[in-house]
């Protein structure tokens, strides 16, 4: 795509609109605060049954995710993890489901606000600034070992390389929408669910198809589970560097720096372990938490990690201050003078950086834990998907899904969280609307009544662990069964 196409899907709203002649009439780009991405295909036309699964086909057998919803109050197919519009637009074109040329429309009427985007960015921020802070440090290492040539302790050098590796993966793995991740977790535990309940989920269910993961090589793998995970893989590394530094702190000769260090390796390590292995949890706005307190924690345990960092920071620029002002003393010699007052002034925009960075991290969520949203959009996916699971089974039984998802599974905070009477309503009504809505295709598959469970008789699709993580094996055989 050119120039033009590439501005257009930089702004949240972007409508493709085809032909008369085009089975889907027009392809609506939607991009979040975070940046993620997904598309809503929409027609003018009545769709036959196989139209419609060789359209589910197809997105499946290119790794994507597809659910029916609706799109501004018209029947409409949601497909996420595409990215840009070029494969999906190839895609449906060879399967003639798009066909002629385009016109193309943009709308920043949901433009988000710069607050929006850095909120939904600001564990990245922090990654970033963290990453600049440390390139500022290893070059002050350089410039002190020219004034000072002395033996590093492995300990310290180890300690420089997880800062800078826990600060990658914030920046790496910070970016981005994290809601294609919680809307396949919710997937999998509702396909769970059924499992318990005795229940099989046809093949081309929405729920199903979220469940297997895109086909990845290995470093496909490590950055998705970079972006799974950022804060709780970041910061657990960073708090390693903590403890390097502490163990590395008792070999010092110096007193002063010994203690500065113990201090400043001791806060970074509790805070990196702290902030990692705390899970977040949504406010509830009808129990505000008092600062400090442990609710108060829950809510961002990335707090932990960002005021411990701070403790830790402020040894830096005490030390940094404390090194300014012998500089001359230290190195008489104005060659010498010149590259101290470099070197410590590196050290201080390190300690600048690593503050800003540490602001980013206090005000950051981790995006993923108990109630917490990481967009708007995931509540609208999560009732589709399990509206669409619902309206696949017998009638007699969907009465009882209906009040026991709604109760036991959508109001449960690990999925989504609210007050379960509304999310009931809600619930009921998007089935009434699925049940009419064509992309889902419900009338051709109704699940089956399941067998006496045996292990001759269980059913040939299930869902399992072992697809969690072997998923690129098995989407293939999705792809054949629907």
């Amino acid at each position: 795509m050119g120039d033009v196409e590439e501005q257009q899907e930089s702004l949240p709203m972007s409508v493709y609109r085809f032909g008369e002649q085009s089975i889907i009439s027009e392809i609506v780009m939607r991009r979040s605060a975070g940046g993620g991405r997904r598309a809503y295909l929409l027609t003018n036309k009545t769709l036959d049954a196989d139209q419609v699964q060789q359209i589910h086909n197809t997105v499946t057998e290119n790794g994507w995710q597809y659910v029916a919803t609706e799109f501004e109050g018209r029947p409409a197919l949601e497909i996420r993890g595409v990215g840009k519009i070029d494969k999906l637009e190839s895609a449906l074109s060879d399967g003639h489901f798009i066909s002629g040329g385009y016109n193309v429309s943009t709308s920043d009427d949901t433009k988000y606000s710069t607050k929006e985007k850095l909120k939904a960015n600001m564990l990245m921020l922090s990654g970033v600034l963290n990453v600049l802070a440390d390139i500022g440090f290893i070059a002050y290492g350089q410039i002190k070992h020219q004034l000072k040539p002395e033996k590093q302790q492995w300990e310290d050098r180890a300690a420089g390389i997880a800062y800078f590796t826990g600060s990658s993966i914030l920046a790496l793995g910070g970016h981005g929408d994290k809601s294609d991740h919680h809307i396949r977790e919710i997937s999998i535990k509702l396909c769970e669910k059924f499992q318990q309940q005795g229940m099989t989920l046809p093949p081309d269910c929405a729920a199903q198809s979220f469940t297997i993961a895109p086909k990845r090589n290995m470093f496909g793998h490590i950055y998705n589970a970079l972006q799974k995970r950022p804060a709780e893989i970041g910061n657990s590394i960073t708090g390693t560097a903590g403890a390097l530094i502490v163990l590395g702190a008792q070999k010092s000769e110096d007193k002063y720096t010994r203690i500065t260090d113990s201090i400043l390796g001791a806060a970074t390590m509790t805070g990196g372990f702290g902030s990692a292995f705390v899970k977040e949890k949504a406010p509830d706005p009808k129990h505000p938490s008092s600062i400090g307190s442990w609710k108060w924690i829950q809510e961002r345990p990335n707090r932990l990690a960002g005021y411990g960092y701070m403790v830790s920071s402020f040894a830096h620029g005490i030390e940094t201050i404390r090194n300014m002002a012998t500089a001359k003393s230290q190195y008489p010699n104005p060659k010498e003078t010149k590259l101290a007052y470099l070197a410590y002034g590196l050290r201080g925009l390190f300690t600048i950086f690593n503050l800003a960075a540490e602001v980013a991290m206090v005000l950051a969520s981790k995006g993923n834990g108990k109630g917490v949203k990481s967009d708007s959009s995931i509540d609208d996916t999560a009732f589709a998907i399990v509206a669409d699971a619902i309206v696949r089974q017998p009638k007699e039984k969907q009465e009882h899904l209906i009040t026991d998802l709604s109760h036991n599974f959508l109001a449960n905070p690990e999925v989504l969280g609210g007050d379960a009477a509304a999310i009931e309503a809600s619930l009921r009504e998007r089935i009434n609307k699925i049940e009419h809505n064509q992309w889902s295709n419900t009338q051709k598959t109704v699940a089956p009544e399941p067998e006496t469970k045996t292990e001759a008789s269980k059913p040939a699709l299930t869902f399992n662990w072992q697809q969690k993580f072997n998923a690129q094996q098995a989407a293939p055989t999705l792809a054949h069964a629907i």
